[in-house]
């Protein structure tokens, strides 16, 4: 039935486009969104990723299933979009690296001595899991490379990059709360 519709499409039947993005749209969109973690990031891939499918389909030869070939254009095209986005990285210790409003980071810091702020982040980090607190001890404080990196874990480059980012992320989000109930107790 699959093989049918994808025929149709090779034909320009819109219709059968409709059929195929109504079937994996909520499929397409979770893979670019576990590897984007941005709605509007995961969205404009889903939506390209159907593009260069239906524009490729010629080149689908059957040898896999057409869902794990488009997943394939999803996953290719998410990391292709986190390596666009240049991420910058900076020294873990700089509590300000998550790119809060200069006013509330100001606000934050105004409450707490600097040698709190370390505390704060080393609790922040005991958070993690073991595999997270690894990746961010080989990038930040031994400072390995990117390549060594994968050497050691397996994982390509693209992916420590987006687990980089992603631990960041909920680094950030532990240290926002411990400060805040570092300052509801202040209160």
């Amino acid at each position: 039935m699959e093989e049918n519709i994808l025929l149709k499409i090779q034909k320009g039947d819109k219709q059968a486009c409709r059929a195929i993005i109504e079937k994996y749209k909520n499929q397409v969109y979770s893979l670019a969104f576990r590897i984007l973690n941005n709605k509007e990031d995961a969205e404009e891939v889903a939506q390209d990723s159907f593009l260069k499918a239906f524009k490729s389909l010629a080149s689908f030869n059957g040898n896999a299933k057409f869902s794990t070939w488009l997943y394939r254009i999803t996953y290719n095209s998410a990391i292709s979009k986190t390596r666009k986005r240049q991420l910058q990285y900076h020294p873990i210790y700089e509590i300000n690296e998550f790119n809060l409003p200069v006013e509330e980071f100001e606000l934050t810091l105004k409450y707490i001595r600097l040698e709190d702020q370390r505390k704060f982040l080393e609790k922040a980090l005991s958070k993690l899991p073991p595999d997270d607190k690894a990746l961010i001890n080989f990038y930040y404080i031994e400072e390995q490379s990117l390549e060594e990196i994968a050497q050691i874990t397996g994982l390509t480059k693209g992916n420590i990059k987006v687990k980089i980012f992603r631990i960041r992320k909920i680094l950030y989000n532990n240290l926002s709360s411990l400060l805040d109930k570092e300052m509801f107790e202040l209160i």
